[in-house]
């Protein structure tokens, strides 16, 4: 009788490479820690088929356009795109008033090597501070399927409305108040009423460094019912009181 091991006796199961389908317009992470590795991309015809090479310590942003990708790539982690991330390219677009527009071909993915290991937050956040910066072609197109998306169009649509509540947010954007808020919860990190608490509060501290009126009369002019309520959910949100945080940032 033969002393060998048949193939299904004892031996270790073959390791799957990873393999997966990338839905239409989602972005995912895909980071080579140590070495590095190979990514293959088959958006189903020749323009969206394509490889990519990520060295060590670098991470691939991949994002589809209006079509599913499939995904090979043994050897790399994959990481989804973190909601700060989003939420960072919506804050910084609306500040700086920019309306992205549509990529030309919608079918067709973006593929960003950035330096660094994203899963380190700070790391991400420093990289894409810098590509809003710098405006590379490869980051705007990956920055234009990003704003398809639907947390970056809520908050953006929340921060030009300022001034409404949950329900008349929710009516125009076109879902029920439940919806609208566990969608807006996702989008800002916070429950939409801590998240329009902050925007009335800011408001009113920009008001103040522009114009010099005083918090007696901003409080009421953005309906706070008193200024001590207004001094009260200032130091709720930010743990200072309004002239507290004035003295600290003109503190020599």
């Amino acid at each position: 009788m033969s002393n060998a091991l048949s193939p299904s006796a004892s031996a270790p199961p073959a390791q799957e490479p990873l393999r997966w389908l990338l839905p239409r317009g989602e972005s995912t992470l895909l980071i080579a820690t140590d070495c590095d590795v190979g990514v293959e991309v088959d958006g189903g015809t020749l323009a969206t088929r394509f490889t990519q090479t990520v060295p060590g310590r670098s991470t691939l942003i991949l994002s589809s356009g209006d079509r599913p990708l499939h995904v090979h790539s043994p050897g790399a982690q994959r990481l989804a795109v973190a909601p700060e991330m989003l939420r960072l390219l919506a804050f910084h677009d609306h500040v700086t008033g920019l309306q992205r527009p549509l990529p030309r071909d919608r079918r067709q993915p973006a593929a960003l090597v950035a330096e660094g290991d994203f899963n380190d937050a700070q790391t991400a956040h420093q990289w894409l501070v810098r590509a809003l910066l710098d405006g590379q072609p490869a980051f705007l197109v990956a920055a234009s399927l990003w704003a398809t998306r639907e947390p970056y169009q809520l908050i953006r649509f929340v921060l030009e409305h300022p001034d409404l509540g949950v329900q008349q947010l929710a009516d125009r954007y076109g879902l029920s108040v439940a919806q609208f808020r566990r969608i807006g919860r996702k989008a800002f990190g916070r429950s939409l009423k801590e998240q329009l608490r902050l925007l009335r509060a800011g408001r009113v501290l920009h008001r103040h460094a522009d114009t010099g009126h005083t918090f007696t009369r901003l409080s009421s002019d953005f309906g706070f019912s008193s200024p001590s309520h207004f001094c009260s959910e200032i130091k709720a949100l930010l743990g200072r009181s309004p002239s507290a945080i004035f003295q600290h940032v003109h503190a020599p």
